[in-house]
């Protein structure tokens, strides 16, 4: 019983962390801020991968020593940003992640930190159910 609840424990983080695309070397992704498309938003590097236009930087010394990642509570459901095939989950249209054939459909969402989600162009935030 014991090996089961570490086997199902050790799935709900694997998922934590393939749906949040936690390659977390940390880059500045530009082409999807709300500000200007050189503006770039610093965030982990399978989170830029994600988003529609992403193109992600490697960070300077500085911007590297200041960097802190976001807390995996933090995570929000952002609407609306992600490139096409890469949703994390169905939406009312399709059945399951990555099935999304066009970037930034309304209905398909990634789960990123809500601060990300705040400053890219067009996002809509929605809960993630826990």
């Amino acid at each position: 019983m014991l090996s089961s609840k570490i086997v199902f424990g050790g799935a709900i983080a694997a998922s934590v962390l393939i749906l949040s695309g936690c390659s977390q070397k940390p880059v500045k992704c530009f082409g999807v801020s709300g500000h200007s498309p050189d503006h770039g938003i610093i965030m982990g590097a399978g989170e830029c991968k994600k988003l529609a236009g992403g193109q992600a930087k490697p960070l300077t010394m500085a911007e590297t020593k200041q960097y802190k990642p976001y807390p995996y509570d933090s995570y929000v459901k952002c609407y609306g940003v992600a490139a096409a095939g890469m949703n994390d989950c169905g939406t009312k249209s399709t059945a399951c992640g990555g099935s999304v054939h066009t970037a930034r459909a309304p209905g398909a969402w990634i789960a990123i930190p809500k601060g990300v989600c705040e400053q890219l162009k067009g996002a809509r935030i929605g809960k993630v159910k826990s």
